[in-house]
């Protein structure tokens, strides 16, 4: 695709074209599972979802632990249900596809890479609930490495009756007031770092991925350093009889793409101007666009640009083998004391892009 039809085609997204109900490309699903199985069945074996080496597979062949129920917590499929006291069900992570998201050289695993490859953001989410008249002390989904370990465990520990967080034989968390007898939507976002990992967590936030800026998380923990390539799904700990179990449904693992950074240099008027994006992918086109009208939000197909109509935009460029776009502009004098809203727009080689940071500046 030339620049010159890029260049048409982002000015088409700056200048005010309505949202389609498409996602802003800053996501990027690496499995996901609805248990869209046949109810009453088990889930030792079950095939569906997407992002996995292998079926679901539990000690129990028969039962496996966990059987399908109906209806689901969310708008297409079942629900997966424990039925058996720490019996649990696994499934491994297809991780080829992803291999920048990876670290071969974890230790005991060297040349196997695991998810959690430092500088990476990872999210992971599922609805879940303690079944109605469930007694059991537990329940959760873990982050394993397949043959190698829990190392991390995500919905209510042990005997806390809410939802958590757990690091095995380390550390745990709840949110104080939330309750496992109530259908929840766990967020959790991981943030792999040189050293120990943050984490955090929304229940049942108003979006799929909350801005941490935004939307404080209900919990936030710096964890030990770990790595991951399966999950498992369990409940336990009952004593008194009662039924047994937790339900889970719509488990998806995320990348969070890092978007473009965007600073203005020397914004004065009769002089040059620089514009500079960086943390952009070598080769991909990158738009600058700049508004005097105001600071939007407008809504695109890229998500809302913080800049109102009418938005102009300058030459699309191609970023260098660093991930660096530099733009220079002369600053006609006229223009000393304006204000200027302005953003930039990474545009994707196979359709798509993402934003970057929006910036407010008035002209010296």
């Amino acid at each position: 695709m030339s620049p010159h039809i890029l260049r048409a085609a982002a000015a088409a997204v700056f200048a005010g074209c309505l949202s389609a109900g498409l996602p802003a490309q800053t996501f990027e699903t690496l499995a996901s599972e609805s248990f869209e199985y046949a109810p009453g069945t088990p889930i030792h074996d079950a095939a569906g979802g997407t992002g996995f080496v292998a079926p679901w597979w539990s000690y129990d062949a028969v039962n496996s632990g966990s059987i399908v129920t109906t209806p689901g917590f969310d708008a297409v499929g079942e629900k997966a249900t424990t039925v058996l006291d720490s019996a649990g069900a696994w499934r491994t992570l297809d991780v080829g596809p992803h291999l920048a998201l990876t670290d071969d050289q974890w230790p005991g695993f060297t040349g196997r890479p695991l998810y959690g490859a430092d500088n990476t953001v990872l999210w992971v989410s599922f609805t879940a609930q303690r079944v109605p008249g469930g007694d059991d002390e537990w329940g959760g989904l873990s982050l394993y490495i397949f043959f190698g370990g829990e190392f991390m465990f995500l919905g209510s520990p042990f005997g806390t009756y809410e939802w958590g967080f757990g690091v095995p034989g380390l550390t745990s968390g709840t949110v104080p007031g939330s309750s496992v007898d109530v259908a929840t939507r766990l967020v959790y976002r991981f943030e792999f770092l040189p050293g120990d990992e943050r984490m955090q967590l929304w229940l049942d936030p108003p979006v799929d991925h909350p801005d941490p800026g935004v939307t404080p998380p209900d919990l936030e923990f710096f964890i030990p350093d770990f790595r991951f390539d399966e999950i498992r799904i369990d409940s336990g700990a009952d004593g008194l009889g009662l039924a047994v179990g937790y339900d889970f449904d719509d488990i998806r693992i995320e990348s969070e793409i890092s978007g473009p950074e965007y600073t203005i240099t020397n914004l004065i008027a009769g002089q040059i101007a620089t514009f500079t994006v960086t943390n952009a992918t070598p080769g991909n086109f990158v738009v600058i666009g700049y508004s005097t009208a105001g600071p939007g939000p407008t809504s695109t197909q890229f998500g809302d640009v913080m800049m109102s109509m009418p938005i102009s935009t300058f030459p699309a460029l191609p970023a260098d083998a660093t991930g660096t776009v530099t733009l220079t502009q002369f600053v006609p004098a006229n223009l000393a004391g304006v204000q200027v809203w302005s953003q930039a727009l990474e545009l994707f080689a196979g359709g798509g892009g993402i934003l970057s940071n929006p910036l407010a500046e008035v002209i010296q």
